[in-house]
């Protein structure tokens, strides 16, 4: 089985030990060599835990979380069954890492699509606004507007399909695909997006090429889309009123021959 199981004596002395305990704690590196204790079980927190249990006749389980491994244990009493009196332990023992790793890219995951949900919200309004005041007085303006939002929209069920992949994501089988796409389009789409957003906030928002026109590239658009939207949400955060941001793209046409 996956779980290491361990049985202790009254003392804490190991009387039995599963097979799966011979190698798993192989990625925690052990701190102190010259305890035995720590040898067997690479956590100080597991024997106080042990004496604790065997000393109130209370189970107890901990979890054990490093930026390398994560742990699970728990520890069961045994009483005799005469006086109930403690006579010693069972330990049990995973190694939840993986599922540590996946909860955290889950939360990171929701946290990067909750962060980037506001971003358009943001768009519709400084857009829907001067719409609706009846500030928009051109044709083309408003047709460019109506455009933008329709995006936007379309942007937010993309948004909601997101958050619902989650599962997927749970599960470890979260698709992503990869096609051709246009960069100076979703560049286009970025600075018309982000100018009503940026000017609200006081802040000059440019996009400048050092060519005159990106290749077509290979990747996710969307994907792309939300890296540039939570840098760009960062960057307005931290930028003060009067300052500005800008994105800058460039095409080396010699290393894109190689590739």
């Amino acid at each position: 089985i996956s779980e290491g199981i361990m049985v202790f004596n009254r003392d804490g002395t190991v009387t039995f030990t599963n097979g799966t305990m011979a190698d798993i704690f192989s990625k925690v590196p052990r701190k102190n060599n010259f305890s035995e204790k720590i040898q067997i079980v690479p956590f100080e927190e597991f024997w106080e835990d042990l004496a604790e249990c065997m000393e109130t006749g209370e189970e107890k389980k901990h979890t054990i979380e490093n930026t390398s491994y994560a742990y699970e244990y728990t520890i069961v009493p045994r009483f005799d069954a005469n006086d109930d009196a403690c006579i010693g332990a069972t330990g049990f023992f995973r190694d939840i890492t993986e599922e540590h790793k996946l909860d955290m890219t889950r939360r990171d995951y929701v946290a990067n699509i909750s962060h980037e949900l506001r971003t358009p919200l943001q768009t519709l309004r400084g857009l829907i606004e001067p719409l609706a005041d009846g500030m928009v007085k051109k044709d083309e303006d408003r047709m460019r507007y109506y455009d933008i939002i329709l995006n936007e929209t379309l942007r937010l069920s993309r948004l909601i399909d997101d958050m619902l992949e989650l599962s997927k994501l749970q599960s470890g089988t979260i698709a992503f695909q990869m096609y051709p796409f246009d960069l100076n389009e979703l560049l286009n789409s970025i600075l018309a997006r982000f100018t009503p957003v940026m000017k609200d906030a006081g802040i000059f928002f440019s996009v400048h090429s050092t060519t005159d026109k990106l290749p077509t590239v290979v990747g996710n658009p969307d994907r792309v889309n939300q890296i540039l939207v939570i840098l760009l949400d960062n960057a307005k955060k931290y930028t003060p009123e009067g300052g500005s941001i800008t994105i800058t793209s460039d095409y080396n046409e010699e290393i894109g021959k190689n590739r």
